[in-house]
């Protein structure tokens, strides 16, 4: 059996202390929705439920974090990139 290394990568967790009243998981696949309460919702649940509409000064830091985030995955053959984004209703801001 041959031996192989395993990386893993730790990250702050933004939704601490805030009340997430929706999460989405976006992979940009178009079809993929779910329903229920209390689950994690897909791209189509977002495009459809609860658009989030951004500044275009928003947009370009955005922009700027998707491209630095693809560079980086792309330069240790890293291919697969999802968004997870929480609704926080309370504070109006998204996470």
């Amino acid at each position: 059996m041959e031996k192989s290394n395993k990386y893993y990568m730790v990250m702050e967790n933004l939704f601490y202390g805030r009340k997430v009243s929706s999460v989405y998981h976006l992979k940009g696949a178009e079809g993929r929705d779910t329903s229920g309460v209390n689950k994690v919702r897909l791209d189509m649940n977002l495009l459809e439920e609860d658009p989030i509409f951004i500044g275009l000064d928003a947009k370009k830091a955005f922009e700027i974090a998707l491209w630095n985030d693809n560079s980086f995955l792309s330069t240790i053959d890293v291919m697969d990139y999802s968004l997870l984004v929480g609704m926080d209703e309370e504070r109006k801001q998204e996470r």
